[in-house]
């Protein structure tokens, strides 16, 4: 087998596991405190899978803030402005926030992708009406649903309260802002 460019990595369907273990390795490494190891783990994927089709710029919206790489942070951003997930959106508004500069269309997009990410930030406990969560097959969740807010909610929370006034920010501000 031919090896792949480092540009096409990922479209070898042979490179899969490999990708995947990096990815469990990058995991590993943050979780036994190896924070500097994960992140270099995670870029080595970015680099290897520019579109991202593994969700590691998820991680990184998390990481990078936790270990106070802020710059790090933005330059990811701006790499993939064109993300609509809800964490690229609710990161780029914490980020603006901790900066001085939330943007009220900022948060517009971050509640239209998904309004329930305020309340589950608030309120670990809280319950968030979502008939849609029914619709997902088995394994999946669907975007903007009740189940993807709490997955981002309780990924992301210490990043949040990491920056002092930014979840009360988040839910003062949310109520003002029409969608």
């Amino acid at each position: 087998m031919k090896a792949p460019s480092r540009h096409h990595f990922w479209l070898d369907i042979d490179t899969r596991p490999f990708m995947r273990v990096l990815h469990f390795l990058a995991l590993t490494l943050w979780e036994v405190g190896a924070r500097d190891e994960a992140i270099k783990e995670a870029k080595t994927l970015l680099r290897l899978n520019p579109n991202d089709n593994q969700g590691i710029r998820e991680l990184l919206h998390i990481w990078y803030p936790a270990t106070g790489d802020c710059d790090a942070l933005t330059k990811l951003l701006r790499r993939y402005r064109s993300d609509w997930s809800v964490s690229h959106l609710y990161t780029s508004w914490l980020l603006g926030f901790r900066n001085g500069n939330a943007a009220e269309a900022e948060l517009a997009d971050a509640l239209e992708a998904n309004p329930h990410v305020p309340v589950l930030l608030g309120d670990a406990n809280a319950s968030v009406p979502d008939d849609d969560d029914d619709l997902a097959m088995p394994g999946y969740v669907l975007a903007g649903s009740g189940a993807e807010a709490a997955g981002y909610a309780d990924f992301s929370r210490s990043v949040w309260k990491s920056v002092p006034g930014a979840i009360e920010a988040l839910i003062t501000r949310a109520k003002m802002v029409s969608v």
